[in-house]
């Protein structure tokens, strides 16, 4: 077996014999969700004007806002701007989340439309995709548009979905009820987990916990570079630097010693491009490229290690500008 090749096996057996008992230990779901609502006093001024922005946005879709709301049993930090519509009977959401890992935290925001219908049915739309290690419930219609900036045309993909569905819709009602909804959602989502051998309930701590079907999922996902915000326009960005400054350096005679600086430099641009897959990303277009054209001394793994910590670091200093909790 080709040296690359030991590398990549052992490096995926560590993820098996280290990550999935931490996935199991550590991962887990409230049996029931903590809502607190928040006062806008308590508000940063990063945050205020964080959500004023999607205030001015979603006015002219027909949505007022409701309030602000924490989830305090989450090990993320959070915080979410409730939206109902005026013009129809659906609800929707801003959401900012930073992850609890200390050394690598993770933040992100997204908008989501929902509709609820009256057989139980909840369609979801929203402008960003998140890698899941759970199944979809035969109920939950979900709509993944990371593509899409602008609400107003999440907003018109969402009324296009919702109104090729055969069913009833019901109105949002007020805060509690909408709560209530997600409640019982959220119980219907960890009990079908439950059924598919991906959580098991932990009575004593009143938690759902991961299982090892749960942790292959995510290894699997970490794995996956087309998870995660995955859009053809991200991916032909990164192509073109990540391969073309390797090969830029490679083709003028550079030494490996010199190529560092030209994959460097790539991999600092693809952590820009996909913050979150910058690590796998970089290292893959790296492999690609010492392959495609090798450097002159063939000493290939630490071009395209170089690449990857340089995308690593690249994306963790985006994800800190984009943190708002």
């Amino acid at each position: 077996m080709h040296s690359d090749l030991w590398i990549l096996a052992v490096t995926v057996a560590s993820f098996l014999l280290v990550g999935l008992p931490a996935i199991r230990a550590r991962v887990a779901m409230p049996a029931r969700i903590a809502w607190r609502e928040v006062p806008e006093s308590e508000l940063t001024p990063l945050q205020r004007d964080f959500f004023a922005d999607y205030d001015r946005k979603l006015a002219p879709l027909g949505y007022a806002p409701l309030c602000w709301y924490k989830i305090g049993n989450l090990s993320a930090a959070n915080l979410a701007r409730l939206y109902q519509s005026s013009l129809g009977s659906g609800i929707a959401f801003v959401a900012a989340i930073t992850s609890a890992h200390r050394a690598n935290p993770i933040a992100m925001s997204y908008l989501e439309f929902v509709q609820d219908f009256q057989d139980g049915t909840r369609l979801s739309t929203r402008n960003t995709q998140l890698s899941t290690v759970f199944a979809r419930g035969p109920q939950d219609v979900l709509q993944e548009c990371p593509a899409l900036t602008d609400p107003a045309d999440l907003k018109q993909r969402h009324d296009e979905r919702a109104r090729s569905l055969p069913l009833v819709p019901v109105s949002a009602g007020d805060t509690a009820l909408i709560f209530k909804r997600a409640e019982d959602h959220q119980r219907r989502f960890c009990e079908y987990q439950v059924s598919r051998g991906l959580l098991r309930y932990d009575a004593a701590a009143g938690l759902y916990r991961a299982t090892y079907l749960t942790g292959l999922n995510g290894i699997q996902n970490f794995l996956n570079p087309f998870a995660d915000n995955f859009s053809w326009s991200r991916t032909a960005l990164a192509l073109l630097f990540g391969l073309g400054l390797p090969a830029a350096g490679t083709l003028a005679g550079l030494s490996a010693a010199k190529l560092l600086p030209c994959y460097a430099a790539a991999g600092l641009v693809v952590g820009a491009i996909f913050s979150s897959k910058a690590f796998i990303w970089a290292f893959l277009l790296g492999f690609i490229a010492s392959r495609v054209w090798p450097p002159a001394d063939a000493v290939r793994l630490p071009l395209c290690l170089a690449m990857a910590f340089a995308a690593d670091a690249a994306g963790r200093w985006r994800r800190r500008l984009g943190r708002v909790v």
